[in-house]
């Protein structure tokens, strides 16, 4: 089966998940784990698939990651991830750990594998609460993709990152056209 039917399967499987295996998240909605993405990943992609974190910045404050996702050897989607230390019970004691799986959540988020809504109401400014309030429609996949791709310049990122992020939106955008087409 091709790559991108493989995806569609994934993704198909993942939107047809009984709502008892997600989590309630704070105001009701529900939310795929990502331990439950990655083994749907896993079940369409098997060792075709590959994810690789890697610690952009582990201190005594802060942790950051980025999970690279690729699929038959081709980078195809990224996801980064922040986590302050001892904001939060976790936070205390897996903070690493933490930040390593919502990496790796934002990248499954980055090729359609979405637990739910892109980010949580908590992580978000209190004017992009307002925007995304306001909006009159869910946003698509795509449509989120773009919206984080527009959002990567002002990040502090290597020109070789940069420019794997860049081949990676290119390969999955040209996979949004041809499904659209």
């Amino acid at each position: 089966m091709a790559k991108d039917q493989r995806l569609s399967a994934a993704i198909a499987e993942l939107n047809a998940m009984d709502d008892k295996h997600k989590i309630k998240m704070q105001g009701g909605k529900l939310y795929a784990q990502v331990k439950d993405r990655q083994a749907i990943m896993r079940k369409h992609f098997g060792t075709d698939a590959s994810v690789i974190t890697t610690p952009v910045e582990i201190t005594d404050e802060v942790v950051r990651f980025q999970a690279v996702i690729s699929l038959d050897g081709t980078a195809v989607a990224s996801g980064y991830s922040e986590e302050i230390r001892g904001t939060t019970p976790i936070n205390r004691k897996a903070a690493v750990e933490k930040a390593e799986t919502s990496a790796i959540g934002r990248a499954l988020a980055n090729i359609g594998l979405m637990g739910g809504e892109y980010a949580s109401a908590n992580e978000l400014d209190p004017e992009d609460i307002a925007k995304a309030q306001a909006a009159p429609a869910e946003l698509s996949p795509r449509q989120h993709l773009e919206a984080v791709y527009k959002r990567l310049p002002g990040k502090k990122l290597t020109k070789e990152k940069m420019g794997e992020i860049n081949k990676a939106f290119a390969l999955i955008n040209k996979a949004f056209e041809e499904a659209e087409a």
